[in-house]
């Protein structure tokens, strides 16, 4: 309340800080973004689908910390019900989980039967300069967070072509266009991401859309 001037990531933080009492003249937004000329110049060398025994299959992929917030056992329980119309459908989750949430993780991947288990590929040992590749690998890129201000995540998986699931009601709808560029479902709501799953899933057309206009 005090400062000169506060910067915001998005219009969704701005009316926030707002409505906790600072003055909109205070309050600059200043996205975030990527190097976009850097980020095509990144090698994709690793055949992520091949390393992971992926081949072809329809790739569901979710990149980034693994901690609580980020959607990701929403995701896993969505999968359930993606896998009884898809049942090829691979999930792909990359990255490092935080030791306060690998029991809610682990405890969700036991609920999965052998055959849903082999459907996942966990990847914790993710560098930085390997993450294009798994972006490459993907179809789909979920991650329906409430937590994240300013996904940097959806940005590299446009810039990657990959078309987007987020949260609505969240500040991902400051830069995602409902429709346009990605897609946007209620936190917490399996069903709904589901759908939203199989709706891109079924549609070559609109996936390509849609990670062109991301």
């Amino acid at each position: 309340l005090y400062a000169d001037l506060i910067i915001a990531c998005t219009e969704f933080e701005k009316n926030f800080l707002i409505n906790q009492g600072v003055k909109a003249e205070n309050i600059s937004i200043v996205p975030l973004g990527i190097d976009y000329r850097a980020w095509m110049k990144i090698s994709t060398s690793l055949n992520v689908r091949e390393k992971y025994g992926l081949g072809r299959d329809f790739v569901v992929g979710y990149l980034g910390r693994k901690v609580e917030g980020k959607g990701i056992e929403h995701l896993i329980q969505s999968m359930r019900m993606v896998w009884q119309k898809f049942p090829t459908a691979r999930l792909l989750l990359a990255g490092k989980a935080e030791e306060t949430y690998k029991k809610i993780l682990e405890a969700e991947l036991n609920q999965l039967t052998q055959d849903e288990l082999a459907r996942v590929v966990m990847v914790d040992d993710l560098e930085d300069k390997d993450k294009k590749s798994f972006y490459a690998a993907m179809d789909i890129f979920v991650m329906v967070s409430h937590i994240d201000s300013f996904g940097l995540v959806y940005l590299e998986a446009w810039a990657t072509e990959v078309p987007v699931i987020a949260a609505q009601g969240t500040s991902q709808k400051s830069f995602i266009e409902e429709e346009k560029d990605g897609l946007l479902v209620e936190y917490a709501n399996p069903a709904a991401l589901a759908n939203a799953i199989e709706k891109l899933m079924g549609d070559q057309c609109l996936r390509q859309e849609m990670g062109d206009r991301g």
